[in-house]
């Protein structure tokens, strides 16, 4: 059976922390997380359940929605001039290749 959706987030940003339904998580679980949700989306799209496709490639978007959103808070609360310190490109280029495979998954189900 696979997971439906209810009407709330799951993964949000709130004043540049990331938060989940169970609490703040720091930006190296939330980008593992999204991984995580892509290669599931990957595998129920491979395997043929498109709802839980769709599940996981929701809450991994979610996820990339919270953290870019808590960089860009972070980013507009610092002085002029500041240079974040633990930049996300590092994290974001060690899951790049499962987030591409995921949205190009998608694309090709779209167009069929």
């Amino acid at each position: 059976m696979s997971p439906e959706r209810g009407n709330t987030k799951s993964y949000w940003h709130a004043g540049g922390s990331i938060e989940s339904r169970s609490g703040p998580i720091t930006a190296d679980r939330a980008v593992g997380l999204l991984a995580f949700y892509a290669c599931e989306a990957i595998a129920g799209l491979e395997r043929g359940d498109l709802r839980a496709a769709l599940y996981c490639a929701a809450s991994s978007l979610e996820i990339a929605d919270a953290v870019v959103e808590s960089v860009v808070w972070n980013q507009s609360t610092a002085p002029m001039g500041a240079r974040p310190t633990g930049e996300f490109s590092r994290l974001w280029l060690t899951h790049a290749f499962i987030v591409k495979k995921l949205l190009n998954n998608l694309d090709r189900r779209e167009l069929s």
